[in-house]
């Protein structure tokens, strides 16, 4: 393991945090392919940050997400399946599959989202993804030219991310 000094990771708590997941990932992965990944996802991370507050904590947990996700495709873990939902800016449709799927897979799979291209600030082309009185609220979780249009526009675009999880939910195992 680097010193803290080392220029891949620049502070001591990213030091700190590859010895955690080196010790957690002890026989899966090397110390050298988990600093690796630590200091790509803190360098990501920095990238688009605005602020820094919870930087290193953010990174070790991206960290924590891509091994566990490479220990899942490698064979070398069980549990649920991983599913990430992808689209462009992660604003809209991509939180209204996961926040589709989760409930209807249960405990048998892990649910993310992201996006190829998320803004660097909130409040971009799309409502924030949620619900509404315990709810989803289709009308926050899809761009806001959904706003003017009919109310069976924004069902339609809910009805084909459903379709599509109705789907992926058959080829997945029990």
């Amino acid at each position: 393991m680097p010193t803290p000094s080392s220029p891949l990771l620049p502070d001591e708590r990213l030091t700190a945090g590859a010895a955690r997941l080196a010790t957690r990932y002890a026989g899966h992965f090397s110390p050298e392919i988990v600093l690796g990944l630590l200091a790509d996802s803190s360098t990501r991370l920095a990238e688009q940050a605005r602020t820094r507050t919870h930087l290193f904590v953010l990174a070790e947990r991206l960290t924590a997400e891509r091994l566990d996700a490479l220990a899942h495709t490698q064979g070398l873990a069980s549990g649920p399946t991983r599913v990430l939902v992808v689209c462009s800016e992660n604003a809209g449709r991509s939180p209204m599959a996961a926040a589709l799927l989760a409930p209807r897979a249960g405990e048998r799979v892990t649910v993310s989202s992201a996006g190829r291209h998320p803004p660097r600030r909130r409040g971009g082309t799309a409502h924030r993804p949620g619900t509404h009185r315990g709810r989803l609220d289709p009308r926050r979780c899809v761009p806001q030219a959904a706003d003017r249009a009919p109310i069976a526009g924004v069902r339609g675009i809910r009805d084909a991310i459903d379709a599509h999880i109705t789907e992926l939910l058959t080829q997945l195992a029990p």
